[in-house]
């Protein structure tokens, strides 16, 4: 398994792309062969539970088509050291960051339409 995804990464890396002063460029197909290393990593690293879940999940973004991920994490209650004050506290973050996303679209919508 490790001479495969050394090939893949090989094969992702092998095609350099430079910064015309904005990003480089990153096509569905960078993206889709960079999904599947970090997923066959995560495959060769762990077993997946008896449902099928694996402990690692990951999101990779095309930040030159996306926003990048503004939401912050929200730790399991009974594997973390956060009050539960500070859960709260970072479930609201979340709930403000989507409602600001939602009004700027909103926003967006009725100005073009």
């Amino acid at each position: 398994m490790k001479n495969s995804i050394q090939m893949l990464i090989d094969n992702f890396l092998k095609e350099k792309r430079g910064s015309d002063g904005g990003w480089a460029k990153v096509t569905d197909e960078d993206i889709s062969k960079l999904k599947n290393i970090v997923w066959k990593l995560i495959k060769e690293k762990c077993e997946p539970d008896p449902d099928g879940d694996y402990p690692i999940q990951y999101k990779i973004i095309n930040r030159r088509k996306y926003e990048r991920d503004h939401y912050l994490l929200i730790p399991y209650l009974e594997h973390n050291n956060s009050s539960y004050q500070e859960i709260l506290e970072d479930c609201n973050i979340n709930l403000q960051i989507a409602a600001y996303a939602l009004d700027i679209t909103c926003k967006l919508i009725r100005i073009s339409g």
